[in-house]
């Protein structure tokens, strides 16, 4: 599959493109399973820890997280920040769907990004509504000018009651990101976000993407853009995934290790052993989340690769914790 010429010029001009019913209920249910059995595992961890006091397994795939999280609120990125890439999800963004579209955007030499994410949108829940911001915002200088284009994939339907994204419609034209600030300098001190003030946006048209779930919306890697508060009484799920050149700069050397190579452009049967990847990626998480004498149930993620880029502030705490 691949996109019109048409729908790679709206791409280029608005930053943004809705493709509506790229998937079926069929192709995604497999996923859905996946995440299930992965919150069914964080489910049991939380309960056997006394964070919470029942593991709800009777609650459905779009309700059991959010009762998880009604009585311990970090669940919700720990399942995020914690859950392995598996079988399911690993054929999902490689799929010859997905990077039919991508080779349109970045040519046929294509790797998977370094950051992916399986977003249980909770209801009313602080840290999971994600502030308006650049995803290259989160990169090392060295990646600025790297393509990296998103896909979201919602995998219900998605509106503005339950939480969905809005972008700003040609917001990634001015070169280099604007002001990002650290909001956990200003709200939760559990935050790992990145935000821009709405005065700091660049102008255009404010777009609400409502959504069906089997669609997909690509996003530009300076496209700013944010998730809607969660106002129903069920968990918005949804998956993000990247892709860039592998001769690109990641942004995020020394960090987190580079994506699969999913295509190569001088071998068109070539096709990734992505579980062999996904293992080397938790093998790495795993000793990240061992390397101290942190909670492993709580979600800390040291941001200071990108805090210390936008405020003085985390810069010096990493110097001074580093004498």
């Amino acid at each position: 599959m691949t996109i019109s010429a048409e729908q790679l010029a709206q791409y280029e001009r608005d930053g943004f493109l809705v493709i509506e019913g790229m998937f079926s209920d069929d192709d995604l249910q497999p996923v859905i399973d996946e995440i299930a059995a992965a919150v069914d595992t964080l489910a049991m961890r939380l309960f056997e820890a006394g964070r919470i006091t029942s593991t709800y397994a009777d609650e459905s795939f779009y309700t059991r997280m959010a009762k998880v999280a009604a009585e311990y609120d970090e669940a919700p990125g720990l399942m995020q920040i914690s859950t392995p890439m598996g079988p399911e999800l690993a054929a999902l963004w490689s799929s010859d769907r997905l990077i039919g579209i991508v080779a349109a955007i970045i040519g046929p030499d294509i790797e998977g990004g370094a950051i992916w994410n399986v977003r249980p949108k909770v209801p009313e829940n602080v840290l999971m509504t994600v502030p308006w911001h650049q995803d290259s915002g989160y990169l090392a200088p060295n990646g600025q000018s790297t393509a990296q284009p998103a896909c979201w994939i919602p995998l219900l339907d998605v509106g503005e009651e339950n939480g969905c994204l809005q972008v700003v419609r040609g917001g990634h034209r001015p070169t280099g990101n604007a002001r990002h600030k650290v909001e956990k300098a200003i709200g939760d001190p559990r935050s790992w976000y990145l935000y821009i003030d709405e005065d700091d946006l660049p102008p255009g048209d404010l777009v609400t993407c409502a959504m069906r779930k089997g669609s997909v919306l690509f996003i530009h890697e300076n496209m700013p853009h944010r998730g809607l508060w969660n106002r129903s009484n069920q968990v918005r799920w949804a998956i993000d995934v990247r892709w860039q050149r592998p001769s690109d700069p990641t942004g995020l050397e020394g960090v987190l290790i580079r994506g699969p190579r999913m295509r190569k452009g001088d071998d068109p049967a070539f096709r990734p052993d992505m579980m062999r990847w996904a293992q080397e990626e938790r093998e790495k998480y795993d000793a990240w989340v061992n390397r101290g004498d942190g909670d492993p149930l709580e979600p800390a993620i040291d941001g200071s690769w990108y805090f210390s880029r936008w405020d003085p502030a985390f810069r010096s705490e990493e110097a001074a914790s580093a004498e």
